[in-house]
């Protein structure tokens, strides 16, 4: 796929007469740069899928659900605030959890990537009225608003891309002032640009399951749950696949512990009650391919990803990398990223924290 481009805001005014170059929503999200340095897509291969999503016309709604530490907010946050900015300037709303993490958000992470980034920096409108907490213009005329979960901020506005950020985290996520689902008020203000408007959605998975004796019905298919895997369900309900470093063959990412190859649970408990629970994540800290039971250390895990593939419900790949299979239709293409693929957290701490709950739970029989 390719997208058209408009000039860069950085070119001289000579260069402004060239048509416009065509780029992936991906590749235009170079430009951001955090105190930290540039964000570079070839460190979180499975955010490259989901942005470009920005530029299909056969999608409104992008759903991503995903585990923290894994760059799903730099990538569809502020990857989509640089590619329409610099690409397809349209109004866009960013929604935070309430007004007062909206406020700081703006302050903090909007500022310094806008400071830090060169071409949005230059993108900025220079009058002083033009940047402040809420509202940001920008010299194409385009608005960027932070808001929150409220009618207030979500009703009455024709918008070009709407984002909601950390989507599990509000207290009122599932009913936004009698209008439902924030999903829904939010989707609707896209809906005059017709194909070219998106709703983009990403959060950790944060809901309670409905149904505790629940089993898929299918192979993605995510448990019962209001929030983003509500979302998710009625998506095309992507997972990561990645191939196994022994036989070659691809096998899922999966959300969960799955892929650690855990003892039974009778069994788990007990090695919790009675062993180094530090040890105990060192030991189990190797995914197994489901295939031909090779494991896999976590050095392994960047080229693994390197590799990766996302398929969506309906979808096969082959050893060799081919794909086939018809996916789910729906106007929202979803995915769900496990965490034992999430570039910036170790799998030694995902085990650890696992025990460590585990094994309040066992002395005292607190769930949360």
């Amino acid at each position: 796929m390719a997208y058209a481009c408009p000039r860069s805001v950085t070119r001289h005014t000579a260069e402004l007469v060239r048509p416009p170059r065509r780029i992936r929503p991906s590749e235009a999200a170079r430009i951001l740069r955090t105190e930290k340095g540039p964000w570079e897509p070839e460190l979180v291969p499975m955010m490259r899928e989901p942005l470009d999503m920005l530029g299909s016309r056969e999608y409104q709604g992008i759903a991503f659900v995903g585990p923290a530490r894994s760059g799903k907010t730099m990538a569809l946050v502020f990857g989509s605030m640089a590619y329409i900015v610099t690409c397809t300037p349209g109004d866009m709303l960013i929604t935070h959890m309430s007004k007062d993490t909206a406020r700081d958000f703006s302050l903090t992470d909007v500022d310094r990537t806008i400071r830090n980034s060169p071409e949005l920096a230059a993108a900025l409108s220079p009058r002083a009225s033009d940047d402040n907490v809420y509202d940001k213009f920008f010299r194409s005329g385009m608005r960027l608003k932070i808001g929150w979960p409220a009618i207030s901020q979500l009703s009455g506005k024709t918008l070009r891309i709407v984002v909601v950020t950390d989507y599990d985290r509000p207290e009122n996520r599932d009913d936004v002032d009698g209008e439902g689902p924030l999903w829904l008020p939010a989707s609707k203000r896209i809906t005059t640009y017709m194909s070219s408007g998106k709703c983009v959605a990403e959060s950790s998975p944060e809901a309670e399951y409905l149904d505790a004796r629940w089993r898929p019905s299918t192979p993605h298919e995510a448990p019962p749950a209001r929030g983003l895997l509500e979302v998710y369900n009625n998506g095309t309900r992507a997972r990561w696949y990645w191939p196994c470093q022994h036989c070659g063959e691809f096998f899922q990412a999966q959300p969960g512990l799955a892929c650690f190859g855990l003892p039974p649970d009778k069994e788990l408990e007990e090695r919790v009650r009675t062993e180094d629970l530090l040890r105990l994540a060192q030991q189990y800290a190797r995914v197994v391919c489901p295939h031909c039971g090779g494991t896999h250390e976590q050095r392994q895990r960047p080229e693994m990803s390197a590799r990766g593939v996302w398929l969506h419900e309906g979808e096969r790949i082959a050893k060799d990398g081919t794909k086939d299979g018809q996916r789910r239709g729906t106007n929202i293409v979803s995915y769900w990223l496990g965490g034992v693929a999430a570039v910036y957290q170790s799998w030694e701490s995902i085990l650890l924290n696992e025990f460590q709950a585990l094994s309040t739970y066992l002395r005292t029989g607190e769930e949360s």
